[in-house]
């Protein structure tokens, strides 16, 4: 397996693990969160090798969600601050980037 093809399935396997974790119906905590998710780990690794030689590329998409604004504009808020719908990483500034910097999503910013 080519490095560029480990690479795109690890990135598949930690959103996923992720995306799992945060869609369970318990809310795993310290030692059984990693256990948790060391075993979702496991399992969506199969998953992602599987859906790799079966032609599947991955490609995670969202959305910025704004969460703080300093005022407004046409009565409209102005944000300064954007959350990762993927991953829930915070970006400061004021035009959010095309894609999440911490999980690599694709995201778009209002309509």
């Amino acid at each position: 397996m080519t490095p560029e093809a480990s690479k795109d399935i690890e990135r598949m396997v930690d959103i996923m693990t992720e995306h799992a974790l945060k869609s369970s119906r318990i809310t795993p905590t310290g030692h059984d969160l990693k256990t948790t998710r060391q075993r979702y780990r496991e399992i969506m690794q199969g998953y992602a090798e599987k859906l790799y030689k079966a032609g599947c590329r991955f490609e995670v998409k969202g959305e910025w969600i704004g969460t703080e604004y300093d005022g407004y504009a046409d009565g409209v808020p102005v944000y300064d601050v954007y959350e990762c719908s993927v991953c829930g990483n915070e970006y400061h500034g004021d035009e959010p980037p095309s894609h999440c910097p911490d999980c690599g999503a694709k995201l778009k910013w209002g309509d």
